[in-house]
């Protein structure tokens, strides 16, 4: 199959699906890929090795409370 914008799209699209399934089956499966994300974050700044770094509007406070609600 040549790599052309369609197919890229069709992939990504493929695991999304995926992954929201996962997360509907079990949602604290997140709960680790979380843990880790708080240990990139400067401030408001998320860190992300190789990748361009995010400004966030509320930092790891939000992060935890989302790990809050999945442990619920």
């Amino acid at each position: 199959m040549p790599n052309t914008p369609g197919a890229s799209i069709s992939e990504i699209d493929k695991q999304i699906f995926e992954l929201h399934n996962d997360m509907r089956k079990d949602a604290k499966k997140l709960i680790p890929d979380l843990e880790d994300m708080i240990k990139k974050f400067d401030g408001l700044l998320l860190k992300r090795p190789g990748k361009v770094t995010l400004r966030t509007k509320e930092g790891v406070d939000a992060v935890n409370e989302a790990i809050e609600f999945l442990r619920k």
